[in-house]
């Protein structure tokens, strides 16, 4: 099962990973999730269809 974007976080963070945003690293948790959950969304909006339709998932 892959790992939601709060779970994701969590583990990036425990890593002492930071995700980028615009070339900074992210500080603070709760913009590190907001940034994750965007980007969630924008990969199941564009991204997702595409593989569906060329048989990948």
């Amino acid at each position: 099962m892959a790992a939601t974007p709060p779970d994701e976080a969590q583990l990036t963070q425990s890593r002492g990973q930071r995700q980028l945003k615009e070339g900074k690293a992210i500080e603070s948790e709760e913009e590190n999730r907001a940034e994750l959950n965007k980007q969630a969304e924008v990969f199941a909006a564009k991204r997702l269809p595409m593989l569906k339709a060329l048989g990948v998932v």
